[in-house]
C-alpha cells in the first residue's frame, strides 16, 4: 500500500480551500485533489438545500504540466476509492 502525504493548499493561489495528497507508486508520482463542490450551499428549485461535499480527482503527475496530464479518476465522493484507483492505474502501467 502506498503512503500518501497530505498537503493543505488553503493559502495557495488558485487552490483556495482544496486539499491534495501525493504518493509515489512503482516510481510514478500520483496526485489526488479534493475540492468542495459546490463552494457554497444553495437551494435547489424544489427548495431542497444543497450542501457542499468533497469530491476527489486523481492524476498522474508529470513535471511542468499543470494540472497533471493523465487523469486517473474524476470527482469521486470517496477519497480512499480515488487513492485505490491510482494504485490500480500504477499496477496496470507496470504490466504494459
Amino acid at each position: 500500500m502506498a503512503e500518501w502525504a497530505e498537503k493543505d493548499l488553503t493559502s495557495s493561489e488558485g487552490w483556495d480551500g482544496n486539499q491534495e495528497w501525493e504518493a509515489t507508486i512503482n516510481g510514478v508520482r500520483y496526485v489526488v485533489v479534493g475540492a468542495l463542490t459546490p463552494r457554497l450551499a444553495y437551494f435547489e428549485p424544489d427548495g431542497a438545500l444543497r450542501s457542499p461535499s468533497w469530491q476527489y480527482t486523481g492524476w498522474v503527475y508529470k513535471p511542468g504540466s499543470l494540472p497533471a496530464s493523465d487523469l486517473v479518476c474524476l470527482e469521486l465522493d470517496d477519497l480512499e476509492e480515488a487513492k485505490s484507483r491510482c494504485a490500480h492505474h500504477a499496477e496496470s502501467q507496470e504490466k504494459e
